[in-house]
């Protein structure tokens, strides 16, 4: 939900002045920090389920979603094509997507295993 709220203001005002990296550079820590506190206001409510395994298909569920999102968005918004779409990727701002999403996917894990009262 926050990378839908934050994106038409990366892609309407940062990118048009930064470029398309640049825009996606500003916007990761941002998106870290969003990714950090909803996983643990989710673990602090118990949602989050013991054990790194349950963690980790939490975590691939949650990516899967993340991906149908971006990918409907993308068709809906810009008419972009799943061809279209996943040669974005590829390029310089893509990676740094594909390492957010990376972190997304694996910090219900890292989070079990970095606070000791979840382990």
């Amino acid at each position: 939900a926050a990378g839908l709220v934050r994106g038409p203001n990366r892609v309407l005002v940062l990118a048009p002045r930064m470029g398309e990296l640049g825009a996606v550079l500003v916007e990761a820590p941002l998106m870290v920090g969003a990714i950090v506190l909803a996983g643990v206001w989710l673990a602090r409510r118990g949602v989050t389920p013991e054990g790194s395994g349950s963690r980790l298909v939490m975590g691939g569920v949650a990516l899967a979603c993340l991906f149908a999102a971006e990918v409907g968005t993308a068709s809906l918004l810009r008419g972009q094509s799943l061809s279209d779409y996943a040669s974005r990727l590829v390029q310089p701002a893509g990676l740094v997507f594909l390492g957010l999403a990376s972190f997304f996917a694996l910090w219900p894990a890292l989070h079990g295993l970095l606070d000791p009262r979840r382990s």
